[in-house]
């Protein structure tokens, strides 16, 4: 499809997988729970929302107001890149795995939300830098989009290998399924929130699609157990992170980039949206407290 025939399509169109009419309304829930006020400060409506988020936050790794730990997340993506990060013969970027003190030429489909991770993280490197790790990103997102483009169904296997020949397919039996995971069209919305590449919707477009065509079944959705045969084989399992993860992230590259704007908004490892907390309205709710207090 292509990206002028997608920008065609009404809210209505995309609900042709029958699992779109569900509005996912709680990111408007979540938005009216949460005040935003001029300053970019959040104001809960309960101040104990507030501390569970600030803990939460903080354990994260998130630093409030200023990203203090910048430095760190830096020499960790240096030393990602330095040692993990490789070049296939073909051209595909793509993250290989450790494992004691040997690279294995393989890439989990769990992996593959590092491609939106280095996306939203390149603004915080340094300058001469941003655009390196941008293109990093898209180049890993690439290589994940070509793990679904090479298989029959045109979904992602569980793991694809760059060895024997063989880049960005499963060479293995034991990594031919498919459990409707999200971390590829996690970092379609990332990079499309990121560069507004209409290629990234046109791909999340095809994964609807393929979930259409080779997942849905008469309660829900299901994996399957080859994605390289069009003779699909289901596993009758919808994991929970389908809806928590995978259709949320599906919801969020067809909506406007100020459905949980990411300078607001940070999604945690299963895609629950955390209001960013600047130091600056903590500040304000202290001077508050204090002149509440006299």
């Amino acid at each position: 499809m292509s990206a002028a025939a997608l920008s065609r399509h009404s809210e209505s169109d995309l609900t042709c997988i029958d699992v779109f009419l569900f509005r996912w309304n709680s990111a408007h829930l979540i938005q009216k729970s949460v005040e935003i006020q001029c300053n970019g400060c959040f104001h809960s409506k309960h101040f104990s929302i507030i501390i569970c988020i600030f803990v939460t936050n903080v354990l994260i790794g998130m630093v409030i107001g200023e990203r203090k730990g910048d430095h760190i997340e830096n020499e960790r993506l240096l030393a990602i890149e330095a040692n993990l990060v490789q070049k296939s013969p073909g051209g595909l970027t793509y993250m290989a795995e450790w494992r004691g003190g040997i690279l294995d030429h393989k890439m989990g489909h769990l992996a593959c939300f590092s491609g939106g991770m280095i996306g939203i993280g390149a603004d915080d490197g340094a300058p001469e830098k941003r655009q390196h790790y941008l293109d990093l990103a898209a180049e890993i997102t690439h290589t994940c989009h070509e793990s679904y483009a090479r298989s029959a169904t045109k979904l992602g296997p569980e793991a694809f290998r760059f060895d024997g020949g063989g880049e960005a397919t499963a060479t293995r039996l034991s990594d031919r399924y498919y459990i409707l995971r999200p971390e590829v069209i996690e970092s379609y919305m990332y990079m499309w929130r990121l560069t507004h590449d209409p290629k990234y919707r046109e791909w999340g477009w095809e994964a609807v699609e393929a979930l259409e065509q080779h997942c849905r079944v008469e309660s829900g959705f299901s994996g399957i157990r080859d994605v390289y045969t069009m003779t699909v084989s289901h596993d009758n399992m919808q994991q929970s992170f389908f809806l928590s993860e995978t259709l949320k992230y599906l919801y969020l590259l067809f909506s406007d980039d100020d459905l949980l704007p990411l300078e607001d908004w940070v999604f945690n490892t299963e895609a629950h949206p955390l209001p960013v907390i600047r130091k600056s309205c903590l500040q304000e709710e202290a001077t508050q407290d204090k002149t509440v207090s006299k």
